[in-house]
């Protein structure tokens, strides 16, 4: 097991990080939230990526076709976006709606697995709206 520290580091599109910063190492593996084999269909809907990745997908992953899995460096990608706001809904509800619980649980789990499949260094890369929707939370200062 590695006992190192791993510190991500998050970058946001056109803020901190352009689409042309974005041509990554061939050893570089980016997860994005998608369900199983819907990965081309992701990368086609995404300006960004559809840009970058070109012919070859064979570094874009689900969270499902990673799990157990471990790689050196780990893009999570725009994970943010997609959380439509669950940690807000979550947080301004009394009550949660066992729909929201379970799509929230859902998400997290994603979540989760992305996040751990980095063994030296993690980046998170997602949009403003990303950044407002989830990452702000768990930013110091916040």
């Amino acid at each position: 097991a590695n006992d190192k520290a791993i510190k991500p580091c998050k970058f946001i599109i056109d803020e901190n990080i352009t689409k042309e910063d974005l041509y990554i190492a061939e050893d570089t593996i980016i997860i994005i939230p998608t369900e199983k084999d819907n990965e081309k269909i992701f990368i086609e809907n995404d300006p960004v990526l559809r840009l970058i990745i070109k012919e070859n997908s064979g570094n874009v992953f689900s969270p499902a076709n990673i799990k157990g899995l471990e790689f050196n460096k780990v893009i999570i990608y725009k994970f943010g976006e997609v959380s439509e706001n669950i940690i807000r809904t979550l947080l301004e509800n009394n009550e949660v709606d066992e729909n929201i619980y379970i799509k929230a649980s859902y998400f997290f789990n994603k979540l989760y697995v992305a996040i751990t499949r980095a063994k030296e260094y993690l980046f998170i890369v997602d949009t403003k709206s990303g950044e407002e929707y989830l990452w702000k939370y768990f930013t110091e200062g916040s």
